[in-house]
């Protein structure tokens, strides 16, 4: 018996990446091996939390409700260690976070005037 699962995905991203912003930077995959790659670039506000370990951002699609989230491990080649030790419940932990605002009333008062 064979079990496979697939998943095929295609969509434009919400903010696009500009092709002449692309260079080659030297990519470390771990303390052995490294490559050049290909480095996309952009400029732009995003979803964004970290903990002690690691840095987590949301680059969102075109419809705003999906989006891929990229983790980058705090330690230069701490990525193998992170996959490791990560559950399901350290990362919802990591995308969730409270904030506290003030809590503020805004109003405005409009003289108007009629022109005759």
């Amino acid at each position: 018996m064979v079990l496979a699962n697939a998943l095929y995905f295609k969509a434009e991203w919400q903010h696009q990446f500009n092709p002449n912003s692309t260079i080659n930077q030297i990519f470390f995959v771990n303390e052995n091996e490294q490559r050049e790659v290909e480095m996309m670039s952009i400029n732009g506000r995003f979803l964004y939390a970290e903990d002690a370990a690691v840095q987590v951002i949301g680059l969102p699609y075109k419809n705003d409700e999906v989006f891929m989230y990229i983790f980058l491990p705090k330690e230069m080649y701490g990525l193998d260690d992170f996959l490791s030790t990560m559950t399901g419940e350290q990362l919802i932990g990591t995308l969730e976070f409270s904030m506290r605002i003030e809590n503020v009333e805004v109003s405005s008062k409009y003289s108007i005037v009629q022109i005759p």
